[in-house]
């Protein structure tokens, strides 16, 4: 199945920002992350919390290693057509409403005034 034959009353929007910030390795941080949308697609709505980090879980390896170690899907050869790196510590990762920055192991949740203050200080610089 395609990402685009994903019913919309299913499909969740997905927004990947990668953090620029020379401090990014340290994780993601509100008030030194230059954030850059770097690509937008949708997924299959996680049903409860465990199929969302699941979803991340899969995003991850896609930006990161699909298309070499695992099939890629459209959403892959889109983001490596681009020219993007792949996914690492403190970048972000918008499903729904709900972000989450990459952290060390996993995933860490962050609040939208976090992730809005970050977009904000891009933008005005």
């Amino acid at each position: 199945m395609t990402i685009q034959s994903i019913p919309p009353a299913r499909a969740a929007s997905v927004a990947v920002y990668l953090n620029e910030s020379r401090d990014s390795i340290l994780g993601f941080n509100s008030a030194s992350a230059e954030l850059r949308l770097a690509a937008c697609f949708t997924i299959r709505t996680p049903a409860d919390a465990r199929a969302a980090v699941e979803a991340l879980e899969g995003i991850y390896v896609q930006l990161n290693i699909g298309g070499d170690l695992v099939e890629a899907l459209d959403y892959t050869e889109g983001y490596r057509a681009a020219g993007n790196r792949s996914l690492s510590v403190g970048d972000v990762v918008v499903i729904g409403e709900a972000a989450f920055a990459v952290a060390r192991f996993g995933f860490e949740p962050t609040s939208a005034a976090a992730l809005s203050a970050a977009l904000t200080a891009v933008a005005s610089s």
